[in-house]
This record gives structure tokens, sequence and C-alpha cells, in this order.
């Protein structure tokens, strides 16, 4: 191969040309290294995809019944982020989704014990609740594109930072509460954890599903 470009191109061409497509393996492995380091920041996410649902659905006419299933939904999906974020103010723990190394605490209490992520929860809800709203199928996309979006790319951050952190407590929590939603959301009860070390709160996020 190289013989042939050295031919049809000349020596020095040929080179050139060589080590430049030797080169581009590295240069893809580095340049998937820092995308998977680049995370949208989950409202900016959330905003993003609720505009994707009005385009989809604009000419989608809403009637009351799609309005009052809408409200249940927001309700449930409200109290989920705002008392997940009390919370996380009251233990005084970080809930700035970018500074995953931020928390101070495992919140378990409040929302935290039905899912580990009731922040991400209630924003998908938020867009599961347009599209009920719209009275549209495809625009429940988008909310699906959101939870893929934040399981594979910001959970597994916040996971593995808060496994460092806390280790067999964190572990305790995941075996304890779902990810997001099954039915274990429904039991009400605090996981047990070691407090011998450190008063413990949760966090988002989880290491096993």
């Amino acid at each position: 191969m190289i013989s042939i470009l050295e031919r049809l191109l000349g020596r020095d061409v040929a080179k050139v040309a060589t080590d430049f497509y030797r080169g581009v393996p590295k240069w893809v492995v580095v340049w998937r290294e820092e995308v998977s380091q680049l995370r949208v920041p989950p409202a900016l996410l959330v905003a993003g995809l609720a505009t994707g649902q009005h385009l989809i659905a604009r000419h989608r006419a809403v009637r009351p019944a799609s309005a009052v299933v809408a409200a249940v939904v927001s309700l449930a999906s409200g109290w989920l982020l705002a008392g997940s974020v009390q919370e996380f103010r009251r233990q005084r723990t970080s809930v700035n989704p970018v500074d995953v190394a931020g928390a101070r605490s495992l919140v378990i209490r409040g929302p935290n014990r039905l899912t580990r992520n009731p922040m991400y929860v209630g924003m998908a809800g938020l867009l599961i609740a347009n599209a009920i709203l719209r009275r549209s199928a495809v625009a429940v996309l988008p909310a699906a594109a959101f939870v893929l979006a934040i399981d594979r790319s910001q959970i597994r951050v916040e996971e593995d930072a808060l496994a460092a952190e806390f280790g067999d407590e964190f572990e305790r929590y995941c075996r304890s509460v779902p990810r997001w939603l099954d039915r274990r959301s429904v039991t009400w009860s605090t996981p047990s954890t070691n407090t011998s070390r450190r008063p413990v709160q949760y966090v988002q996020s989880s290491r096993t599903t």
C-alpha cells in the first residue's frame, strides 16, 4: 500500500499521508474521551427537549381530560423536584449536577426514599406531562431521550463519585432504592446505613440499577 502511494504521490507526500492515516485512530480516541466529559446541564437539556415537544405537537389541541392528567403528573413531578432540592439544602449538600464531587452527605429522606434521582425523575415527568397535555405519543420521545441521556452521561459520573465518597453506605442505599422508579419505590422504607462514621443522607445517583 505504501509503495503504491509513493508511485502515485511521490515519497514525501506518501510519507505525510501515511503518518496522518496512522494518527487518525489516536485522534479519534482522544476526541471521544473529550466528548464523553462534556455534559449538558440537565435543566438546559429539559428546556431544549420541551421546545422540541412544542414543535412536534404544536398543531395538537389541548383537551380538558388531557389537561387534568397532565396537571396531576406535573404536580407529582414538581414535588419530586422541589422536595429533593429542599432536602438537599436542609442537609447543606450540593445540588449542582456539574459539580459531582461537591457532595457532602448522602440524602436518603424525602423523595429520595422513592428514587435515587428524584430531580431527574421529576424533570422526565414534566416532559411526559407536556406530551400528555398535547395528546401526542411522538412528543414522548424527547422524554425518553432525556432519560437515556441522563442515565448514560450524568448519573454514571455521579454514581462513581458517590461510591468513592460513601462506599458501603452508598451500595446499601442502591440495593434498597431504585435509580429511577420500580416496585421498591412504594415500600416507603428508609434504607439502613451505618452512621457511626458520619451522618448519612443522599446526593443523586447510583451504581446499580
